[in-house]
């Protein structure tokens, strides 16, 4: 499972103010983090490696970040499992 976003100029890895919570539970330090080769960097990617686990169903991302003028942003999506 991977988040993608576009990050302001001037973000600086690692974190940048990014987090993955998934059916509510902070996931974050359990995820990588893939920066873009450009530079500046424009993209980023928290990737959730072992996502295969979760039970069969309904499930929800919740994805925060710091939004170019520095107020938070949130993006929430749900997905189905196996």
């Amino acid at each position: 499972m991977a988040a993608v976003l576009r990050v302001p100029p001037g973000w600086e890895p690692p974190g940048g103010g990014l987090s993955l919570a998934l059916d509510g539970e902070d996931v974050t330090a359990r995820c990588a983090l893939r920066v873009g080769l450009t530079e500046p960097v424009r993209r980023v990617e928290l990737v959730l490696p072992d996502a295969s686990g979760l039970e069969p169903g309904r499930h929800e991302a919740v994805v925060r970040w710091a939004g170019a003028d520095g107020a938070p942003r949130t993006h929430a999506w749900t997905f189905e499992a196996g």
